[in-house]
């Protein structure tokens, strides 16, 4: 049965544009889809809009899967897929803002989730690294997991033997809240290790530190930590998802990333709003700041 015989099978989308960035997502994609539930792959090559025909790279010629046309940039990701048992589908829309293409093409209805690396899919060269990841993260509605470079992370692959280890970093957020429902979503079909991680703003203020000892401002941090993730916790316990708790300070990026290596975890899911101290924050921004940081796979759910 294909997925598309079986409502219950999953579907992402994975961009790729022909770097070895893109290759790397495929190859992880393929490696763990069928593990979290994922049996079909719409493959989206993304490129700038030149006006000229390009008969290798178009759906048709991609799906015929024969004739005399030149491998096109998603033929490597295709290959990978299918030797993985997963059902692969092409699509190859040409337009200005690759970013916008991408999130259009998650919005369909079809998809639910959206994949793709930290590097390339890009139409520029010049483009900075997770430029139009960044975008799709803003335009996006579905969860986005953007995966690293191959050499950062070929170590990091999880076997498909032992749980997948997952650090969630949680604030009690509506978009937290959404990603413990993604979260909850994957241990129903995956044996999964929750790593469930609050981080609290250090109290730096001198004042503050001279009228409270240490242990005292700890058990503040504890209490604001505990009391951001009470709804969360509800929601594991309801769904019966075993899971750790840690409350850390720091800086929202560079702990959170912390904590996930300190645990040898797989993968970091994070909600693409709240995590921050700061309302002002753009959204994105602590996802962003983790994807630079980290070595791992970054899902970020709305």
């Amino acid at each position: 049965m294909t997925a598309r015989e079986d409502p219950q099978a999953r579907t992402w989308l994975l961009a790729v544009d022909g770097s070895a960035g893109a290759d790397y997502a495929a190859q992880y994609v393929a490696g763990v889809a069928k593990r979290l539930g994922v049996r079909e792959i719409r493959v989206i090559h993304v490129r700038a809009h030149t006006g000229e025909p390009d008969a290798a790279q178009t759906p048709e010629a991609g799906d015929r899967g024969g004739g005399t046309a030149a491998p096109g940039p998603a033929d490597n990701a295709c290959r990978m897929l299918t030797a993985a048992g997963l059902d692969v589908r092409r699509d190859s829309p040409r337009g200005s803002e690759p970013a916008a293409l991408i999130a259009r093409a998650g919005r369909r209805g079809e998809i639910d989730e959206i994949v793709m690396g930290t590097r390339g899919v890009s139409a520029l060269k010049n483009l900075a690294l997770g430029s139009v990841a960044y975008k799709v993260l803003h335009l996006a509605r579905v969860p986005v997991t953007l995966i690293p470079t191959a050499d950062a992370a070929a170590s990091r692959r999880p076997s498909a033997r032992t749980p997948l280890r997952v650090l969630l970093a949680a604030d009690g957020s509506r978009a937290s809240l959404h990603a413990v429902e993604y979260v909850c979503g994957l241990a129903a079909v995956c044996a999964l290790d929750v790593h469930l991680l609050n981080v609290q703003p250090r109290i730096v203020s001198g004042n503050v530190r001279s009228f409270f000892s240490r242990a005292q401002i700890e058990e503040f941090h504890r209490d604001e930590g505990m009391a951001a993730l009470r709804a969360t916790i509800r929601q594991f316990e309801s769904a019966g998802v075993k899971h750790r708790v840690e409350i850390r300070t720091g800086p929202m990026a560079e702990t959170i990333v912390d904590a996930a290596h300190d645990h040898g975890c797989d993968r970091i899911v994070m909600g693409s709003r709240g995590l921050a101290a700061a309302g002002s924050l753009l959204l994105g921004s602590v996802t962003y700041g983790v994807v630079h940081r980290t070595d791992l796979p970054v899902t970020s759910v709305k």
